[in-house]
């Protein structure tokens, strides 16, 4: 055996080249050894004659490809052993940060835990829907209202969390304040605010402030509670209660409060960045007079009822004349319907789609209401609620018993939920606050002539006149998301459905109907059948029968009357106008 070792001083290893006999003595035959278990044997060259005749360079070219080919082999072996070596090793790495990464959490889970909980200690136990919070920065946050003794005095200040990076106050829960409606306004490093993200209200002194309502869990706040002026509310609960209902979408009802005239005057608006703000409505309306016939189809002539929709500046109104002036001999439809006309008269002549402010629209609606009260001509009365969106918000005036409510759909599904319900004005059951116009004394012989004697013996010997003003209506603001549904009516409406049903109908329109003017339409039109229907019901406990017996009067049944819906939806693109 002949043994010729040729040391490769490429290899990191110690690995040899063997030349060797074989037992026959056939030939040479050259093989690569490594001293690493793992690495094989390889055979770099075929067997070699030893009685060959081979030009020198040809046998240097032959040793230099032999060498070659143990590098190659060496190189590729090697890497295959640092590979596993640096996987064993990123292994074990990995296995550390993994074991940091979990400690860490378990450190931070508990720490900031603690440090939270610390933070909000003042907090515990108390229910969310019941703190009242202000999310838009400051330094110093105080809020007054009128749930205080003396109203409006007292500055009570809010306790900043810089987890949740808001102010907080605890004074619904820290107070017992019982069920009800309150007026409240922030003072913010100095300076006298609202908040944009809850309704605002105008009071009768032209103050602006916001609106909180306290709810019981167990206990909702009934629509038959809702006979409530300017006057009748200073006797009421309500006039001693208020609220918050959701930090995100607090549930708002409309009110007139005794106590909030003392509130500062100062007012800004400060409003959250809305992702989500709608920035137009897609209106629909449907409208029928009080059938003669059960059988009788959906028809709005003979209605006393009268609105107006415009699309082009986002605005839409209802008005509800009062029957009972048919008695003695006028058409109680013309006055509303003058009144709705010159409504829209008026805010065509002072509003564009690219002007205003927010603040300026809650005056305007006012301005608009009594310049319109001032052309008409007709004798009657009726109520009014007019209604204007800009820049996400929804201004609303309501004078009287005709109302709206906002719905809202959820996260997660297509549920829906009142976010916002206004409440009419009334001096007494089934009295609503009304604009009127009625004659003059100077008036009554031409009347008298004209066939109109009995107005003028029930004016002369009642001295009946009608003081409401439009200065005496709810004017708010109303923050919109997109997908929010307005559906506004007359009395016919909601006299006759509950709030819950109209919630349903809305509910089940969605399913069929994806376009928003379809659905606005539709839904319209649904609503003011089934009112009717539940109007010709003489064994239904109406909502209407529910006020009556609150107020000690006997009735049951629906309240058949002209019936009037309007539903807005709140979308996210401009409508086509043409």
């Amino acid at each position: 055996m002949i043994n010729t070792e040729t040391s490769n001083h490429a290899s990191p290893q110690n690995c040899k080249i063997i030349c060797h006999e074989d037992c026959n003595g056939n030939g040479l035959t050259y093989m690569l050894k490594s001293s690493e278990p793992e690495v094989k044997s390889l055979e770099i060259l075929p067997q070699i004659d030893d009685n060959f005749d081979m030009p020198i360079e040809e046998l240097v070219n032959k040793l230099l490809e032999i060498r070659k080919n143990a590098s190659n082999f060496i190189i590729r072996n090697y890497r295959i052993f640092l590979t596993k070596k640096r996987l064993r090793f990123y292994a074990v790495i990995n296995r550390l940060i993994l074991i940091r990464k979990i400690h860490a959490i378990t450190i931070q889970r508990y720490a900031r835990g603690w440090l939270v909980r610390k933070d909000l200690s003042f907090l515990k136990g108390i229910d969310n829907k019941r703190l009242i919070r202000w999310r838009h920065g400051g330094k110093d946050v105080k809020m007054i209202g009128n749930f205080t003794e003396p109203t409006w005095k007292e500055k009570i200040n809010l306790r900043y969390s810089k987890y949740l990076k808001e102010f907080i106050s605890t004074v619904v829960e820290d107070r017992k304040l019982p069920e009800g409606t309150y007026c409240v306004k922030f003072n913010v490093d100095g300076s006298w605010v609202c908040d944009g993200d809850l309704a605002v209200s105008q009071d009768q002194l032209g103050n602006y402030n916001n609106i909180i309502i306290v709810k019981d869990k167990a206990k909702k706040l009934s629509r038959s509670m809702s006979v409530r002026s300017f006057n009748a509310v200073i006797d009421s609960e309500l006039s001693k209660q208020i609220i918050t209902e959701g930090s995100q979408s607090p549930l708002i009802l409309a009110r007139t409060l005794s106590g909030n005239l003392d509130s500062p005057r100062g007012f800004g608006l400060i409003r959250g960045k809305n992702k989500k703000a709608p920035v137009a409505l897609i209106t629909g309306a449907a409208m029928c007079a009080r059938p003669k016939k059960k059988s009788s189809p959906v028809n709005p002539q003979g209605s006393a009822d009268a609105y107006f929709i415009n699309s082009e500046l986002q605005a839409f109104g209802l008005a509800d004349g009062v029957g009972e002036w048919s008695s003695y001999g006028l058409d109680e439809s013309r006055f509303s319907k003058e009144l709705i006309r010159y409504c829209e008269d008026v805010i065509q002549e002072t509003v564009s789609p690219d002007s205003g402010s927010a603040i300026e629209y809650c005056d305007l609606l006012e301005q608009v209401a009594l310049e319109a009260h001032r052309r008409v001509i007709s004798y009657g009365s009726s109520t009014l609620l007019l209604c204007i969106f800009y820049e996400s918000m929804l201004h609303s005036y309501c004078l009287g018993d005709s109302s709206f409510l906002v719905l809202r759909p959820r996260e997660n599904n297509k549920a829906l939920y009142s976010v916002y319900r206004s409440l009419e004005q009334q001096h007494s059951f089934n009295c609503p606050y009304q604009l009127s116009n009625l004659p003059k004394s100077n008036k009554f012989q031409e009347l008298i002539e004209q066939g109109l004697g009995r107005l003028i013996n029930l004016l002369s010997r009642t001295n009946h006149t009608l003081n409401d003003s439009a200065l005496d209506a709810q004017t708010e603001m109303i923050p919109l998301k997109v997908g929010d549904i307005i559906i506004a009516g007359t009395d016919g409406l909601f006299d006759n459905l509950y709030e819950e049903d109209i919630i349903k109908s809305a509910e089940s329109m969605l399913e069929f109907f994806d376009d928003p003017q379809d659905f606005a339409d539709n839904l319209a039109h649904t609503l003011v059948e089934k009112a009717i229907m539940k109007g010709w019901d003489k064994s239904y406990k109406s909502p209407f029968a529910r006020n009556a017996s609150k107020a000690g009067k006997r009735f049951i049944g629906g309240k058949l009357d002209d019936t009037t819906v309007i539903v807005s939806v709140a979308v996210d693109k401009e409508p086509n106008h043409s």
